[in-house]
């Protein structure tokens, strides 16, 4: 299975020969909203070496010889996404001891390869790429001992650019219905996202934990492009519960190891939710951090672990680079 906006879409309109004004608009509308969500690296992690979870169970060894060739629908959607994020964070200079003030930048790069099943041989091949630039105000509130508040102003400018391949005689001769329009086609919206986030945090004599909850809404506006972008309003929303844990491993004169754990449930909703194929999933994270701040004073840590995602259309587990954690 496909992620689910773009195999479905397209399916519709060459069996109906008909593109219809609300489907394709509400395609730019889940482009745009996946786009702006996987950018977020709050919500759910990416890294490398895609795996399958039940094989970190050893009772399921023997069946990954039988079943090495066969991978999961989800798996399949993990190594078919490529996610690369960039957020750089400046503290603003100020006077007041109960908040602070940070400007947050990132440059953020999805790309999403695969065929395309029309009926037809050999497969189309279509490639989505979103180039998403974001800047935003956030203030932190510092409440009391252990509860914290931050709120935030987000803006995304989003680029999406579509190739499709046509491989089949068949679609060849009707591509003209589809190329840009939702095909060979670059498009742009503007998104805006306020965000409000309450955390608890406390050290124990074995190291520190927090807990957090984290609200996030969006709504834009496509402009250039195809005519039909120019009317599209991406819309979504999610929420984010999460616990964090740092456990001190060793503490030496110019580093401290810790290992690292987190159990995160998010709920979407809006156009997010057809993309990834659920109202709600879990992510559980394990790693060990070494921190850094006594080095460079650009990363505070930087560490390995796992992250195993469960029950989305991304469901699976991965290699990743930890960075800045808690």
């Amino acid at each position: 299975m496909k992620i689910k906006y773009s195999s479905s879409l397209c399916l519709v309109c060459f069996f109906t020969s008909i593109v219809s004004a609300n489907s394709v608009n509400k395609y730019y509308e889940q482009i745009y909203a996946l786009s702006v969500f996987l950018s977020n690296s709050e919500v759910m992690t990416f890294g490398f070496a895609n795996f399958d979870p039940k094989y970190l169970d050893p009772r399921n060894h023997h069946s990954s010889q039988t079943d090495s060739k066969i991978e999961s629908e989800t798996i399949q959607n993990r190594n078919q996404l490529k996610v690369i994020n960039l957020p750089y964070n400046i503290e603003l200079a100020g006077n007041n001891v109960n908040y602070s003030d940070a400007i947050n930048f990132s440059i953020a790069f999805m790309e999403q390869s695969h065929n395309v099943d029309f009926g037809f041989e050999p497969q189309d091949n279509n490639i989505n790429r979103n180039f998403t630039g974001y800047a935003a105000f956030s203030r932190h509130w510092r409440l009391s001992t252990h509860w914290l508040l931050r709120t935030r102003f987000g803006n995304y400018l989003t680029h999406h650019r579509n190739k499709h391949d046509y491989n089949s005689p068949e679609l060849v001769s009707i591509s003209a219905l589809f190329d840009e329009l939702i095909f060979n086609v670059d498009s742009n919206a503007y998104i805006m996202e306020p965000n409000i986030r309450f955390a608890y945090h406390k050290m124990e004599s074995w190291g520190r934990w927090e807990f957090s909850s984290d609200y996030n809404y969006f709504y834009g506006w496509g402009f250039a492009g195809p005519s039909y972008n120019r009317g599209v309003t991406p819309e979504g929303w999610q929420v984010s519960n999460e616990i964090k844990a740092h456990y001190r491993l060793y503490k030496g004169l110019s580093h401290a190891e810790s290992l690292f754990a987190k159990i995160q449930r998010v709920d979407i909703g809006g156009d997010i939710s057809p993309s990834l194929g659920t109202s709600h999933y879990y992510e559980f994270g394990l790693g060990v951090l070494l921190n850094t701040q006594k080095v460079t004073n650009l990363v505070d840590n930087i560490g390995i672990g796992l992250n195993i995602n469960v029950g989305s259309n991304l469901s699976g587990g991965s290699l990743v680079i930890y960075f800045n954690e808690l």
